[in-house]
């Protein structure tokens, strides 16, 4: 799932098993949301990622997610074939990862911070 410049929208206590895919996906100009208590499992790549990697150095503060809090969740055997981090986390302001169970990852569990900055 994919979601574009949104603000408040919030999964609590949902069940992400046996994706093609990235299981949830936050992209650029994503605001003031949660991602909590929920259990992704089986899925064949990322369980999470925020933003992406093509924002430019000129872009506007408002382009980048914001505000993202990503706590209490259980992630289980993720990437089985893609194998790509667990949760990644790309150019962002104030996001918060606390409190998540990562386990059976055949590849990195969390990746923060980059992005080509062209």
């Amino acid at each position: 799932m994919v979601l574009f410049l949104f603000s408040i929208i919030n999964f609590v206590e949902n069940e992400f098993t046996h994706l093609g895919s990235v299981a949830l996906s936050y992209s650029n100009g994503s605001h003031n949301s949660e991602i909590t208590g929920n259990l992704f499992d089986d899925n064949s790549a990322s369980a999470i990622v925020i933003g992406d990697w093509t924002l430019e150095k000129t872009d506007t503060l408002e382009k980048y997610p914001q505000n993202i809090n990503i706590t209490n969740n259980l992630l289980k055997r993720q990437s089985v074939e893609y194998k790509t981090p667990v949760v990644s986390v790309y150019q962002t302001q104030n996001v918060i990862i606390d409190h998540n169970d990562i386990s059976d990852s055949p590849c990195s569990a969390i990746s923060c911070g980059w992005g080509w900055g062209r």
